[in-house]
């Protein structure tokens, strides 16, 4: 299966048209001291929807949880830095003896990340916010499980995540694209001039 997935990209095959959605259960909530949004949790499911089921294999569990609920402490190097566990959006917890592999989604940091958070009152940005996050943890997965054309670690999960993120945009908002050639450079712009003007931590 894996050297089929692989060999497929290799090829440039589209993904599968259809994907069996995950079970409910395989998203989980475990808040300490945070009231997510309502639209949190079905926006993940929406976008799990998307992936093929054989990439979520050996999954036990999609988390959404708060940065009150990580433990102090440092990542381990990305990119050559590390970063405070508490004020990360997202983990990847590898298959290990005796336990699936999870991805950690910590909400409150990624709700906080919005460049602009007005757009938040728009599904389209939502999506786009979270799925910054969950496409790239599944990306760390993929990695393990199937490979990537790119070198391991983080260029393997950015690799992945923009695959995921091109077969589910294109196909729930075709029709935005031409919009989206104006929209996005100035939410880029946007997000330029808040991080000029305030710290931000990723």
């Amino acid at each position: 299966m894996q050297s089929y997935l692989l060999g497929a990209h290799a090829l440039g095959a589209p993904f599968p048209r259809e994907a069996k959605r995950p079970p409910m259960r395989l998203v989980q909530e475990a808040y300490k001291d945070y009231n997510p949004p309502t639209w949190v949790r079905p926006t993940v499911e929406r976008l799990l929807a998307s992936v093929p089921a054989a990439y979520l294999s050996n999954i036990q569990a999609i988390v959404l949880t708060d940065d009150a609920s990580q433990n102090a402490g440092k990542t381990q190097r990305m990119r050559g830095r590390k970063f405070d566990r508490r004020a990360s959006r997202g983990f990847y917890h590898p298959q290990q003896t005796g336990s699936a592999a999870s991805i950690h989604i910590v909400v409150d940091n990624a709700v906080a990340a919005a460049p602009v958070p007005f757009l938040l009152s728009f599904r389209l940005f939502r999506e786009q916010l979270l799925a910054d996050v969950l496409f790239h943890e599944l990306g760390h997965h993929l990695d393990v499980i199937v490979g990537a054309f790119a070198r391991g670690g983080e260029a393997a999960a950015d690799d992945w995540s923009r695959r995921l993120h091109r077969t589910y945009f294109r196909r729930r908002h075709w029709w935005l694209r031409p919009i989206a050639r104006v929209l996005l450079p100035l939410v880029a712009w946007e997000a330029r001039r808040r991080r000029r003007a305030q710290t931000f931590r990723y």
